[in-house]
């Protein structure tokens, strides 16, 4: 053995830690004393093939690191008010025996608790459970228990028909996990491993999502920025979980009646979009996303950005009233804007602009390429209101609106009335685990420019 693994054994032994084989787990839980075997968790370098497998992996390195992380896990976890000091974690994976469960907890009485985790949804087996509860009740029906890992939103089938058979099993999501992690990790600094674990999860999040897997393991906790946002993995999990609570949210759909989930983009690496407006045809309905304003938001290279957008391709009569609106008509949508936004209790405020830009396309699925464009805040107009007070009124800007948009029949036009957070002066509220909550609202403050666009009344 290695002077690192031989180390890293001694460690798990002066913490009461034993770590031992499936057979010796089996001695145990019917009585037998316990004692350290072979060593069957593989070194936290050598690592696993199966995605499934790494963070079970990562679990068990940070359960063995901390005594009070392990406790604090298989108390919680297992619902068992006595569980004692866990005295031995396995990851075993030569395939002994009918089961061959992904982790084993053992406390110093014998209870056990075996666990199965899965990253998939719907996923889990029967036969598997079972086989793993025999296993478990082989030392007696009050030994342990079996604990199943999912990212299910609601308890498998397959769990609760076990446990109206007698079986002592109990699920738990992955979010409640990373909870816990968390949780304990904030409170103790010792404990940091914690912390650590839940970060790959949300890296392990990401790559599933990019999948195509639309499962959620972690909860949004603020937007970290030591880990830098522009990372794939980390973007594409807080679009999904900032996404989810913008189509859930109440508020939301008060403010924008037709919102609908299936009418947008779902995220990419760094964006995502949902529909606004319902289809009216079976026409539109192949084609949702270019035909009607729609919400997007989207980490950029200095800041976080929520627009909504007039395609270039949207239903005539949404061009037209944008058209037909005067300047003064388009004065009153900004100044609406800016005085919603400086009405938001979040500090500091986001930065309202106005992007119109003209783009064409070399080929179908290729990047743009941008014609031209004219961006400005709305802190250039002439007015006392300002969520910067450091920009000079200069309304030329503004005056152009309205003839640049009159081109759009004759050039890819599309314009975005959206905010800005950049990431160094928005970062105590971008950080924040409320940002969601917070980001409705400052939608809602985009609503006089949709009014314009579809004609609907005020809420």
């Amino acid at each position: 053995m290695s002077y690192l693994a031989c180390n890293w054994l001694d460690r798990c032994q002066r913490a009461d830690l034993y770590i031992g084989s499936a057979n010796a787990l089996l001695y145990n839980a019917c009585g037998g004393p316990i004692q350290a075997v072979a060593d069957r968790l593989r070194n936290i370098f050598d690592q696993y093939s199966q995605l499934e497998n790494r963070v079970t992996h990562a679990l068990a390195h940070a359960l063995v690191s901390d005594m009070s992380l392990r406790t604090a896990f298989s108390q919680q976890a297992a619902r068992h008010e006595t569980m004692g000091k866990p005295a031995i974690i396995v990851q075993d994976r030569s395939g002994q025996g009918d089961s061959v469960p992904d982790l084993t907890i053992l406390d110093e009485s014998g209870f056990r608790i075996t666990m199965e985790n899965k990253l998939q949804l719907d996923s889990v087996e029967a036969d598997q459970l079972a086989r793993h509860w025999k296993r478990v009740a082989y030392g007696g029906q009050q030994s342990g228990c079996v604990l199943v890992i999912t990212p299910d939103l609601h308890e498998p089938k397959e769990v609760q028909g076990m446990r109206q058979d007698g079986a002592n099993i109990r699920w738990v999501p992955w979010q409640q996990v990373y909870q816990w992690m968390m949780e304990l990790g904030r409170r103790k600094p010792t404990a940091a491993i914690a912390l650590a674990f839940c970060e790959y999860l949300r890296q392990v999040e990401g790559v599933l999502q990019k999948e195509g897997n639309d499962v959620m393991l972690s909860t949004f906790d603020g937007i970290d920025f030591k880990q830098g946002v522009r990372d794939d993995s980390q973007a594409r999990s807080l679009l999904a979980h900032i996404r989810r609570h913008i189509e859930s949210s109440g508020a939301m759909r008060q403010q924008f009646p037709g919102l609908n989930p299936q009418l947008g983009r779902k995220q990419s690496s760094y964006w995502t979009s949902i529909g606004l407006v319902r289809p009216a045809s079976e026409e539109e309905r192949s084609d949702p996303f270019n035909k009607h304003p729609h919400l997007t938001i989207e980490f950029e290279e200095a800041q976080f950005s929520a627009f909504i957008v007039l395609p270039h391709a949207a239903r005539h009569e949404y061009k037209r009233r944008a058209s037909e609106a005067t300047l003064d008509a388009w004065r009153r949508v900004f100044a609406d804007i800016l005085e919603a936004i400086l009405r938001l209790e979040e500090a500091p405020k986001p930065v309202p602009y106005v992007l119109i830009e003209q783009r064409h396309w070399i080929t179908r699925k290729g990047a743009p390429t941008v014609d031209g464009k004219v961006e400005f805040t709305l802190d250039t107009l002439a007015s006392s209101l300002k969520v910067d007070g450091k920009v000079k009124d200069n309304e030329k800007w503004f005056s152009v609106v309205p003839s640049l948009i009159r081109t759009s029949s004759q050039a890819n036009i599309e314009v975005q009335v959206g905010l800005h957070y950049p990431y160094g002066r928005c970062e105590k509220v971008l950080g924040d685990r409320d940002f969601p909550d917070h980001l409705v609202q400052a939608i809602g403050t985009l609503q006089p420019f949709f009014r314009l666009l579809t004609d609907e009344p005020r809420t």
